[in-house]
């Protein structure tokens, strides 16, 4: 069995938002809440170091929240990782940006999904546009102080019916704040007809259709094959792995790194069973029927 290369590993699955299809922030999530014990990370780096080459250091939860997120990164770092991160950007300010831009990160994926407060608190509820702003200004800005071509800065924005129209003008705000621009698929848990949050009218930039019962069934047919379950895995902050991105609630945990090797892990019973499933009966799988991929 082949070890992913590609691997996410929660920071923490705490987060200051309540955005209302986000497991975390609408308070569905089911673990425990957490922050990940930084000598159990260099535990799991050291682990999954042979075989990785990737790291997203996110997954449920805001990693910023995390108060050694710089030492995490550095430290993967220190194992020759390509280290990304995703945030919503309220709690980066000049001396966390500077202390991230001297991280060695390499990619930083920023949250805006509005072109005013209104829209973009549609569904960063709690959350500040001019914040999430400010943390670009404050990477690039310093970033051009020191010379430095890392972080890669993403301006990535969520598309909904309310702000499908202000995507033209956020690729531009993104230019304009030396940031790169991403247009993501919404992804939803339920939605009635007449709730406010409403997936894009465009089709392109939505994942779903809504069924003659007024429910949302995706767009795509599934088929029973999936590359990233090959070559992706999650950990959370307790050290369980997941397959997948999500297995938001760690249904379908293959083991605990902290107890177990990795190749045990990967040629387990229930990673082999999970993988059999995936391979036979997709559709079966309840996180496989809102997955994207």
């Amino acid at each position: 069995m082949m070890i992913p290369c590609f691997w996410s590993i929660e920071p923490t699955n705490a987060c200051s938002l309540h955005c209302p299809q986000c497991p975390s922030g609408s308070q569905l999530l089911t673990r425990k809440r957490g922050y990940m014990d930084v000598e159990n990370y260099k535990k799991i780096l050291e682990k999954i170091a042979p075989h990785a080459l990737y790291l997203n250091l996110y997954f449920q939860g805001e990693p910023t929240l995390h108060p050694q997120l710089p030492t995490l990164i550095q430290l993967a770092k220190g194992h020759g990782l390509y280290v990304a991160l995703s945030t919503n950007g309220q709690h980066i300010n000049a001396q966390t940006a500077r202390r991230l831009v001297r991280s060695g990160l390499d990619k930083m994926i920023v949250s805006v999904d509005g072109m005013n407060q209104r829209s973009y608190e549609t569904y960063r509820r709690g959350g500040s546009l001019d914040k999430a702003l400010k943390s670009i200004h404050y990477v690039t800005d310093y970033k051009r102080t020191i010379g430095s071509y890392t972080p890669r800065v993403e301006m990535q924005t969520l598309a909904f019916r309310h702000n499908e129209d202000e995507l033209p003008a956020l690729k531009r705000l993104a230019k304009d704040l030396g940031a790169r621009f991403k247009v993501k698929t919404a992804q939803f848990y339920t939605c009635a007809p007449d709730d406010t949050l409403q997936p894009p009218d465009s089709a392109r930039l939505s994942r779903y259709v809504r069924g003659e019962d007024g429910t949302l069934r995706l767009r795509r047919r599934l088929p029973n094959r999936c590359f990233h379950l090959l070559t992706s895995a999650v950990v959370t902050w307790e050290g369980d792995v997941l397959p997948c991105v999500f297995d938001k609630d760690a249904r379908y945990v293959f083991g605990n790194i902290l107890k177990e090797d990795v190749s045990s892990i990967f040629k387990s019973a229930r990673a082999k069973e999970f993988r059999r499933r995936v391979f036979t009966k997709r559709k079966a799988i309840d996180i496989c029927n809102n997955c994207c991929y």
